[in-house]
């Protein structure tokens, strides 16, 4: 029995688990079983059990594709910033893209430590927008640009508004672009802007307008 796959299917269990139904039950080494079962991509963890006196529990926990990474080729991401697997064009999905990472950096399907903190600050910053109901929500996040050093440019969905974060303080810059966009929506604003500085000091944030 199998369950908690989504993304992967049961025959891709079954023929990394290379258990069939002729093996005996009571000889079969579970630790090399979930071993096997977790070399696949979409795979977080795996937990297998004997039911005896016939059958054998396969549970899983999959990995939860938070965001997309947008090199040479698009990624699937997971919370903490790492690749789950390439972006398959027949299963289309609506996630925050992040862009700024060279293709080089990326080396079979991991980024490279020397570019990982920079995803993680990404990750931050989709985490809170992930939390409970806000005006800057992750539904409201298209891309974040993590191309600059030490900059942060995430822009909304809605209006296009980028939004320059420095790469310190991530949570309090997050409550002041909450707090600048409502006020932007409330007024009619969010229309002109050109960009918004987060870390502009002195608790600040200056917003540039079009003429």
């Amino acid at each position: 029995m199998i369950r908690g796959n989504d993304h992967v299917t049961e025959e891709e269990i079954l023929q990394l688990s290379n258990v069939t139904g002729q093996d005996n039950l009571l000889s079969l080494d579970l630790k090399s079983i979930a071993k096997s079962i977790e070399a696949h991509p979409w795979v977080r963890s795996v937990e297998v059990k004997k039911n005896l006196p016939d059958y054998l529990m396969i549970t899983l926990k999959e990995h939860t594709p938070v965001a997309l990474l947008n090199s040479d080729k698009m990624y699937l991401i997971d919370e903490q910033g790492e690749i789950i697997d390439r972006l398959s064009i027949e299963k289309p999905v609506s996630l925050p893209i992040i862009t700024g990472i060279d293709p080089k950096d990326i080396i079979d399907n991991k980024i490279t430590v020397s570019e990982n903190r920079r995803i993680q600050k990404a990750m931050e910053l989709i985490s809170m927008a992930s939390k409970g109901t806000r005006t800057l929500g992750v539904n409201n996040i298209s891309q974040i640009d993590i191309a600059e050093k030490d900059t942060l440019i995430l822009v909304t969905s809605d209006s296009r508004i980028p939004f320059y974060f420095g790469d310190e303080n991530l949570s309090d810059q997050f409550s002041k672009a909450e707090k600048v966009l409502y006020q932007l929506y409330r007024s009619g604003t969010y229309k002109k802007v050109v960009r918004v500085e987060l870390d502009y000091g002195l608790g600040k944030a200056l917003v540039s307008l079009r003429h």
